[in-house]
């Protein structure tokens, strides 16, 4: 009986384990808003002063919130006032590593400037990812075979 408690308690100590991870794997992932700004990043100073220029995603769009949270990805449409095509870019943000990728194009490498890479690591941090953490996770996009 003694054997068949000590089990049970071990059973029930790593499913916890297991729960918890799973949560803390869900607290992980950026903020919609920290996306839009990652997105706003890769662009140089002149191209962000361009009028109107605003990022819009798919939550802008109506996609749900539940279909946000099961996606790896969030979809930005960069748009600007123009006379003739108001369309900057489109860009996907993996939502576990902050990394930004054209979202036409096959983009294997993803966006990188200073002040990219600052604000990547500032979120990175603020999602406890360590670097080692980071080379695990990290995707070529989602246009790209692994």
């Amino acid at each position: 009986m003694r054997k068949v408690s000590i089990a049970f308690l071990v059973f029930i100590c790593l499913c916890s384990v297991c729960v918890n991870a799973n949560a803390t794997e869900k607290q992980r992932k950026i903020t919609i808003d920290q996306a839009k700004m990652l997105v706003l990043a890769t662009l140089t100073p002149k191209q962000r002063r361009l009028p109107g220029l605003v990022a819009i995603s798919e939550k802008d769009m109506g996609v749900s919130d539940k279909d946000l949270d099961s996606s790896r990805y969030y979809s930005f449409t960069v748009v600007w006032d123009s006379h003739k095509e108001g369309v900057f870019g489109n860009y996907v943000v993996d939502t576990y590593t902050g990394d930004v990728f054209d979202g036409v194009m096959e983009d294997c490498d993803g966006y990188s400037n200073k002040k990219l890479r600052a604000l990547q690591k500032q979120i990175r941090h603020s999602l406890h990812l360590t670097n080692a953490q980071y080379k695990k996770i990290k995707t070529k996009g989602p246009m790209c075979v692994d």
